[in-house]
């Protein structure tokens, strides 16, 4: 498995925003015990190998406990997809993609201001809550605070647009090590097609920029339409990181 340097500082990054990590074979199991149900941040992250049986064993070990199992990989190996799809996982394509012109548009007239944590997550709250409303409150609570975890190992600024007094679009940017990061860019549906998303991206980069980051870094889904976007502000794909995963049944004697 060929791992960029992005791929890696991804890895790296995740790593230190974990509450526990344990070296496996090719990689690292990643938890946090204060955002258990954030799958993103209790996961396998793998950056070599070619036995996709042997790391299903390992979720099943380092993520015992858990609702979920998760395995990102941090380069494409068909070997690792085909050892894990047999053993029932679902693959989902990721693509990393890095800033490489500088966006030929502005952000028009939205006014993006920097949030504190508070209002941060209680803004990210509030849209995890109308994006599944059949979910856990305290899933709500766990992927809206979850942020927290980056604000000890890099620099992060929370960005928002502020309408009718409330945070109606957001974004993460995190620096560290002359690598940004701009991530969970989240517009409320009834402000969507204004151009937030857009304003928000480049005063991120304009911000990472500043804070003296050469590289510029987004994940996106390959099947999501917010890619398309970030292709017209200058983002282009550095490489594919397929995500595997599978539910599993509740630990026995949980609500």
């Amino acid at each position: 498995m060929e791992v960029s340097a992005e791929a890696r500082w991804l890895h790296d990054l995740d790593a230190r925003r974990a509450s526990s990590r344990v070296e496996i074979a090719g990689g690292l199991a990643l938890r946090h015990d204060t955002f258990w149900a954030a799958h993103d941040h209790n996961k396998l992250s793998v950056l070599a190998g070619d036995d996709g049986a042997l790391l299903a064993d390992l979720a099943e070990e380092h993520l015992a406990g858990l609702a979920h199992r998760r395995v990102e990989l941090r380069s494409d190996s068909a070997a690792l997809v085909a050892g894990l799809e047999a053993a029932g996982y679902t693959r989902e394509d990721t693509l990393l993609m890095t800033l490489a012109a500088q966006p030929a548009r502005d952000g028009g007239d939205a006014v993006v201001v920097e949030l504190d944590l508070g209002q941060r997550v209680a803004a990210a709250v509030d849209g995890w809550r109308a994006e599944l409303p059949d979910a856990d409150p305290e899933v709500w609570q766990q992927l809206g605070g979850r942020a927290v975890t980056a604000t000890a190992v890099a620099q992060t600024t929370f960005l928002g647009v502020v309408a009718d007094g409330r945070v109606v679009a957001r974004a993460d940017i995190f620096v560290h090590d002359g690598i940004a990061q701009v991530e969970e860019v989240m517009t409320d549906e009834t402000h969507r097609g204004r151009g937030l998303a857009t304003a928000l991206v480049l005063d991120g980069v304009a911000r990472a920029r500043a804070a003296g980051a050469t590289t510029v870094l987004l994940v996106a889904d390959v099947d999501d339409w917010p890619r398309h976007l970030y292709e017209r502000l200058g983002f282009r794909d550095r490489a594919v990181l397929p995500i595997l995963s599978r539910d599993v049944a509740p630990p026995t004697g949980s609500d």
